[in-house]
């Protein structure tokens, strides 16, 4: 779960409830890589979004069996 979606200052990213290790990458339409995070064990990520863009941006998580994507909007 991703919000506040359209987002200004800060991103919280809900990750799931299990065990396994995260790789959250954001990026903007054209496909550039803006930010990267691992979490091993952490349930929520806090984004601080004060350096981004106005836009649209591509939020991906993925772990060893699975990858969600959301589109992201910074006002």
């Amino acid at each position: 779960m991703l919000y506040p979606n359209a987002a200004s200052n800060e991103l919280n990213l809900l990750l799931p409830n299990d065990d396994e290790p995260k790789d959250v990458v954001i990026f903007d339409l054209s496909g550039k890589q803006n930010r990267s995070y691992s979490s091993q064990t952490i349930k929520v990520l806090n984004i601080s979004t004060e350096e981004f863009a106005k836009g649209d941006y591509c939020v991906r998580v993925a772990d060893k069996h699975t990858t969600r994507m959301k589109i992201l909007l910074i006002e």
